[in-house]
């Protein structure tokens, strides 16, 4: 089952590499709730190439599972 979050991409953090060849990047996207949330994100490897399409203060369309 896979669930979405519409909001607005708040912060972009650098990519995090560690010795046995993982990489990381983490973001945050605020919710466009009624009470927005800040909700932290990673995506891991090859998947990170992502969020070089999207810059902060953009509207985003987060799907995961």
């Amino acid at each position: 089952m896979a669930f979405e979050v519409k909001g607005t991409l708040k912060k972009l953090f650098d990519q995090q590499d560690f010795p046995s060849g993982f990489y990381k990047r983490d973001f945050v996207v605020t919710t466009m709730e009624q009470y927005p949330q800040d909700i932290k994100f990673e995506l891991l490897k090859e998947k990170i190439e992502l969020l070089d399409a999207y810059s902060v203060d953009q509207r985003v369309l987060v799907s995961f599972n």
